[in-house]
């Protein structure tokens, strides 16, 4: 997974890197409720505030969640089994590529709203306005994603392994 992450956060540094050379010297960077642009910045601000947000956050969350899933630091149910001898591999693994999962989404999802502001700034017509529905369709799946994400590992180390059960490993 470790390489996998990698490829994503690469190529999202060079989508948002790429994308931002299409952008005006002024960024429309913040879009009130109606979508309109009520904030601006200069486009090298805007690329390094969304390189900070589609990359770096999302890296070091990966990150984070990896070393404490290898030091057994992980909050899950039944902490002191899951993380015992015989189960510790398994679940720091287990975390590991939960822990991918969510950082993959989490670069996509940033990804798609970096590129609606991108839309929103080269967009002709008179002034920059961001498309709600899709922003908030967006918002929507991924509110979805993260709440199942972060339900998901308490259903998995709920119950507690038995002697022997190789199910879990």
């Amino acid at each position: 997974m470790p390489m996998l992450v990698g490829t994503v956060l690469f190529a999202a540094a060079l989508f948002v890197w790429w994308t931002g050379s299409l952008l005006p010297e002024q960024v429309a960077s913040h879009f009130g409720l109606s979508g309109r642009a009520d904030s601006y910045m200069s486009r090298t601000g805007f690329i390094a505030l969304m390189m900070t947000l589609v990359v770096v956050v999302p890296g070091v969350t990966w990150w984070a969640q990896r070393i404490a899933a290898r030091r057994g630091k992980a909050n899950i149910p039944n902490r002191e089994i899951w993380f015992s001898a015989p189960h510790a591999e398994s679940t720091a693994r287990f975390l590991e590529a939960h822990a991918a999962w969510f950082t993959i989404a989490l670069v996509v999802f940033m990804s798609t709203v970096h590129w609606l502001a991108v839309q929103a700034n080269v967009a002709p017509g008179s002034g920059a306005r961001l498309d709600n529905a899709v922003f908030l369709t967006l918002l929507g799946v991924f509110m979805a994603f993260v709440i199942g994400w972060s339900v998901w590992p308490m259903v998995r180390f709920r119950k507690r392994p038995n002697a022997g059960d190789r199910t879990h490993r």
